[in-house]
């Protein structure tokens, strides 16, 4: 069995950082799988739509923009919507409302 002693702290948390990567690398590189997003955009460039990768259900994600170019609605694969409205001077909006359909 051999135990490793390092000088400082800095070197035990850079060595385990680098564990930890290379962990995760490792994960990542077995569990990929092919998959495509598709991404739908208005003549603005803004988002419209996004399509997960799911095949076998629908996963679209809409958005819509007012003329001044702010996200006003989104609404997502389970047809719930959430509306934005009343925006400052920076595009943040100040009232957000969520409705089931």
């Amino acid at each position: 069995m051999s135990t490793f002693y390092f000088k400082d702290l800095s070197m035990t948390v850079s060595f385990l950082r680098k564990v930890g990567v290379g962990i995760a690398c490792t994960w990542l590189a077995f569990s990929a799988q092919a998959s495509t997003v598709s991404r739908t955009y208005t003549t603005l460039g803004q988002v419209a739509s996004i399509d997960g990768a799911r095949t076998y259900v629908d996963d679209v994600t809409r958005y819509s923009h007012d003329a001044q170019g702010n996200l006003t609605t989104v609404t997502n694969a389970l047809g719930q919507v959430y509306m934005l409205a009343s925006f400052d001077s920076y595009a943040n909006p100040k009232n957000l409302s969520a409705y089931e359909q």
